[in-house]
Order: structure tokens, then sequence, then C-alpha cells
């Protein structure tokens, strides 16, 4: 199940902005959008044709509802259907799925914004069609595992779906660009062998479904805060601050022949790269870049580990 949603919203969010890029060649990021005033002068007007703007909530909400339609037929609807009920997983997988749920939210969010930016929309009414489509979407999904025997309506998921979502509209109405991204990692655990229904079984499923292969890192740069002119040419320079964990056999506990296994929690520090505020004029670059956005640079790292194992330790190389 988890494979499947993470296939989808990532075909979602590609989705989301991908007409606008084809039938604007001219479109840009959105932390470089310009001022209201300034998207009303006709040489800007005129770079995008007035069916773009009308379509593209059009196109959000057939894609939403396709996408959903699509999860039914492919995964519900072979499990059975019983009233609405809720279901409390906070205790599960030691926070990583909640933040998958939150970079879920924010990515959707900003990808949904930067489309309706390209179509035409002023940065505020993008800003809000990013956050509304993310938090709409997500919650119809989490709506119909409200409804699915196997699972139910996770009030934390929804949490973090809206935080995710919130983090994006916030940055762009206050700072009028991101400054702190979520950023995810992945390096094959030797844990997915021993639970490969649950944890997957080989690539790509262990990159969808493995927690303990997986690191989510919040990357900020420190001169995107600085009022210095000069900051803009460091600005792609970043800390980043991650988290992950060892050991997670089962969702709840280890069981079994790996009752006894550590169950490990981890903090990184390490250096990163926000990769879009490094300048070009290139139109494929500037697309390569917001996508390398997503992912966090293989860099030497310090991790801290509590719960079952405490200590510090340093990586040369480190994803």
């Amino acid at each position: 199940m988890v494979a499947i949603k993470n296939l989808y919203l990532i075909a979602l969010c590609v989705a989301s902005y991908l007409p606008a890029q084809i039938a604007n060649p001219n479109s840009f990021q959105l932390d470089k959008l310009k001022s209201e005033t300034d998207a009303a002068k006709p040489e800007t007007v005129l770079l995008r044709p007035k069916w773009l703007k009308t379509g593209y909530p059009i196109f959000l909400g057939t894609a939403a509802a396709a996408a959903t339609g699509g999860l039914y037929f492919l995964w519900y609807r072979d499990y059975p259907m019983e009233s609405f009920h809720f279901y409390d997983d906070l205790q599960q997988w030691g926070g990583m799925d909640k933040l998958g749920h939150f970079g879920s939210g924010y990515g959707l969010a900003e990808m949904a914004g930067m489309g309706a930016a390209s179509c035409g929309y002023s940065p505020q009414q993008s800003n809000r069609i990013g956050a509304l489509y993310s938090f709409g979407f997500l919650t119809g999904i989490e709506v119909l595992d409200g409804f699915s025997k196997g699972w139910g309506f996770s009030p934390w998921d929804a949490i973090a779906n809206a935080a995710g979502g919130g983090s994006f509209y916030l940055q762009q109405e206050i700072w009028k660009e991101q400054r702190i991204r979520l950023k995810f990692s992945w390096w094959p655990s030797e844990i997915a062998q021993w639970n490969p229904n649950l944890l997957g079984a080989g690539f790509p499923a262990t990159l969808l479904k493995d927690y303990n292969a997986q690191r989510y890192w919040l990357s900020f740069s420190p001169m995107s805060f600085s009022k210095n002119p000069a900051r803009k040419k460091f600005a792609w320079l970043a800390i980043a601050v991650g988290y992950g964990i060892g050991g997670y056999v089962g969702a709840r506990a280890n069981e079994g022949d790996y009752m006894y296994l550590p169950r490990t929690q981890h903090l990184y520090l390490a250096p990163d790269i926000h990769w879009s505020k490094i300048p070009s004029r290139h139109r494929f670059v500037r697309g390569l870049f917001k996508a390398l956005d997503y992912i966090k640079i293989p860099a030497p790292t310090l991790e801290f580990g509590w719960g079952d194992q405490t200590g510090m330790r340093f990586h040369w190389f480190f994803f």
C-alpha cells in the first residue's frame, strides 16, 4: 500500500507542473516570481495562452479525481470496506511515515503552486492553490483509508499532510521563497531482507517501503536569512539536519526471531546544496536543479544515535 501511494504521489507531483512547462516555454520558478504589478504587464501576459490559466484548475481536479479513482480500483476495492473509523498509528516506524506524509504535502503543494504561477496566477493565488490542492487530495486518500477495514483514517497522517503543504505556503507568504526545504536520501539496509513482505524485496520496492533505508532532512541556507546583498552569491550553500531509524523490522515492535534486535533512532548533520539557487539561463538545467532540490547530496556527516543505541559517529561519505 505504501509503495502504491508513493508512486501515485510522485506521478501527481510531476503532472501538476507538467502542463505549464509544456505550454509555456518561458515559465519560471515560484521563488523568482515578479510582483502582481509586474505580472500585469502586456509582455508578461502574452507569454501565456488565455486558456492555460482557466484550464489549470480543471486539469488539477481531473488529475486528482483520476488518481483517487485509480487508487480505489487498484487497491481499496480488493479489501473489505466498512463504516468510517479512525486509526492511531502515531507510534509506528519511529515517526518516519509521518515525515513521509509531510514530504508528500510539501512536494505536492510546491509543484501545484509552481504550475499555477507558470499559468499566470499571482504569487498569492499560486500559494493558495498549491496548499489547498495538496491538502484536498491527500485528505481524500485518508478518507478512503477511513472506510477500509485494514486501515482507518489517521488524524496524525492528515496533520502531517497539512503541515507539509502549510510549510510551503507560509514560507512563500513570509519570505517569497523556500528557505527551508525537506529533502530525501536513501541507502540500502539489511533489515528489508528479514521482512520482505512488509519492507520490500530489491530496488525499487525498498526505496518506497523500507523506512530503515530512508532519511528525511531539513535543509536551510544561512545566507538566505542574511540582509547582506552578497548573500545571493552563496545562497546555494546549505546545512541539513536529518533523521532516520534502524532495526525496525515491524511497525510497532520487533517480534519473533527479531524481538531482541535494537530499534534505533538517529540524527544527522551535514552540508548540502540548494540547487535552484544556482543561476542558469538554460531551461533544462533549471528544471534539473529544481528536481535535485528534493534530494540530499552525499556528504561528510555527523551522526547522533539514541534509543537502544547512543553515541556519535562521523561518516566521510553518507547519503
